[in-house]
């Protein structure tokens, strides 16, 4: 349809760019449909920054939340939303086994890592990523998938700048010379996802076997 033309040529414009080449991007595989659900394979690029990694590195938790949308092809109208869903998956550091968890949304465990190198890999090359609570799709129509990737992380400096605050401690580290509200402001937009990494990205089309 017009809509997914417009969307996947922003797309590729912004991949084609040589200005862009070092943005983060979001690739999706051709969508599956198995047992009631979607499968696609997804892979993140230059996704994580240095203070995300940095972050990691230092034991901080942190989130990284898919957010998704299946949509149905309609000419002359704009395309219909049938679906929508996230997938979440939290990330701990143990400090006893030195050893990075992998959990999803509901606390089951999804591998583990030694490495801060293994652990971006896992997360960044996704083989089958199951996309729970599609409806039941309708044979003939065309469908695709819109995706976003985001970060939801919290830097070890403002970690400790905030503990400081609340101990009361006259010597709370500055956060690149902001105030003490607006460290606390930057701190809340992270936690709450408002801050950090994100992408975009559209699958090609697929149809119900």
């Amino acid at each position: 349809s017009d809509m997914r033309n417009l969307i996947l040529l922003l797309f590729l414009l912004g991949t084609a760019l040589p200005s862009l080449a070092e943005e983060p991007l979001l690739e999706l595989g051709q969508p599956r449909v198995r047992e009631g659900n979607i499968e696609v394979d997804v892979t993140l690029t230059g996704f994580f920054r240095k203070g995300d990694l940095e972050s990691l590195e230092a034991g901080v938790p942190a989130t990284l939340i898919f957010r998704w949308k299946v949509l149905r092809e309609r000419e002359g109208w704009r395309d219909a939303e049938v679906a929508r869903g996230e997938v979440e998956n939290r990330i701990y550091f143990d400090v006893l086994e030195e050893s990075y968890h992998l959990f999803d949304h509901r606390g089951r465990p999804l591998g583990a890592c030694d490495a801060l190198a293994g652990l971006t890999e896992t997360l960044c090359q996704r083989e089958a990523m199951v996309l729970e609570g599609t409806p039941t799709l309708e044979d003939g129509p065309t469908y695709y998938l819109e995706m976003e990737a985001s970060l939801r992380t919290v830097g070890r400096r403002e970690v400790q700048g905030f503990e400081s605050w609340l101990l009361g401690e006259e010597d709370a580290p500055e956060m690149n010379g902001e105030t003490l509200g607006g460290m606390t402001l930057g701190l809340i937009k992270k936690m709450a996802g408002l801050d950090g990494t994100t992408v975009r990205g559209v699958s090609p089309e697929f149809h119900l076997d």
